[in-house]
């Protein structure tokens, strides 16, 4: 058997166990205190801190005439900054903390963003602010304009929904949304996106209603988000995954080509070639030779991926060869261009 401690060494022992125990309890309880504080009180202990030190600092300063002029003009820019902040604290003190709702009308048109805020534990929100956002139809209209200007986003592939739904229908909760795009298009926005406003209703019934764990997206398609197409089913990021690549639905991000290249040469991610941190001619498709009349001396690009290296004849190919990918039923290589 173990040999027993000493008596002043198991006495440490449990002196530091309980330090340490009591340490934590007041981390805890600081950290609680804090999350009880709202922004309300923060400003008024701020605006009597700054009344504290207004009438400390013609005390301060009373030597010499300059340094009566310092204090002096210090003085009145606290004196400045107490009046606008007590001006804007007797604002929102005017309109008041709400809690949206539809019989007043404050909810009316926001009601998906409410649902946003619910889930961080919004229970209300400034007035002016609130009064301030654009309801949904609002901005479904600076969008999309009239029917008749055809603006705003483009879907494609629409009509793939239902061959999707056919074949996963044996068992719908394990159906995943997944984004896809190239570098610099957005794919982190989407699937913060799809997180809050999308959910797999039967996965959802599948965890009992627990939609956080439930919702069915997922960050990434399971070949990449960034590998091309022709990864899908070869290559795998997570190996130990619980769903085949059949039971996601890939949502691919398209992005202007010409805004695209021009993010590539502030940020090319893995893609490499020639000029690529020229800031003056980035981005540059073939080299200033006199083969441009012949459609020659295209500058190449290499992109490593972790399904490994494709090569496309420039930063255009580049676009037109991953897009390809998905948008064509049929194609052979990503250096063949699209």
């Amino acid at each position: 058997y173990a040999p027993r401690l000493p008596k002043r060494k198991r006495l440490l022992q449990l002196f530091i166990f309980f330090t340490f125990k009591a340490l934590c309890s007041l981390v805890l309880l600081n950290f609680y205190m804090a999350s009880q504080t709202s922004v309300v009180q923060l400003e008024g202990s701020f605006l009597t801190m700054l009344r504290q030190d207004s009438g400390r600092i013609g005390s301060n300063f009373t030597r010499g005439s300059k340094t009566k002029l310092e204090a002096g003009s210090s003085n009145l820019t606290v004196q400045k900054v107490i009046s606008n902040n007590a001006l804007n604290q007797s604002k929102r003190n005017d309109m008041g903390m709400i809690t949206p709702n539809l019989s007043d009308g404050t909810l009316q048109g926001k009601e998906r963003l409410w649902d946003i805020l619910q889930t961080r534990n919004v229970t209300q929100i400034d007035a002016a602010y609130w009064a301030s956002i654009p309801s949904w139809p609002t901005i479904r209209e600076k969008i999309y304009h009239t029917e008749k200007d055809n603006a705003g986003p483009i879907v494609y592939g629409l009509e793939t929904c239902h061959a999707f739904q056919e074949a996963t229908s044996s068992n719908p909760s394990q159906r995943r949304i997944a984004p896809a795009g190239l570098f610099n298009t957005g794919t982190n926005y989407l699937s913060v996106l799809l997180e809050y406003n999308c959910q797999n209703p039967h996965r959802v019934e599948k965890f009992h209603g627990n939609a956080k764990r439930g919702h069915g997206n997922e960050w990434e398609v399971p070949w990449g988000k960034h590998s091309p197409a022709s990864a899908r089913g070869t290559y795998y990021k997570n190996k130990n995954m619980k769903y085949t690549v059949d039971e996601v639905l890939p949502v691919v991000l398209i992005r202007n080509p010409y805004g695209w290249m021009k993010s590539m040469c502030r940020n090319p991610y893995t893609a490499e070639w020639k000029g690529m941190r020229d800031k003056a001619t980035c981005p540059q498709l073939k080299e200033k030779t006199k083969e441009w009349e012949h459609g020659e001396g295209y500058i190449p690009v290499d992109v490593k991926y972790g399904s490994g290296v494709s090569h496309h004849q420039s930063l255009g190919n580049l676009w037109n060869d991953w897009y390809g990918e998905y948008f064509y039923e049929h194609t052979n290589s990503t250096n063949k261009s699209s």
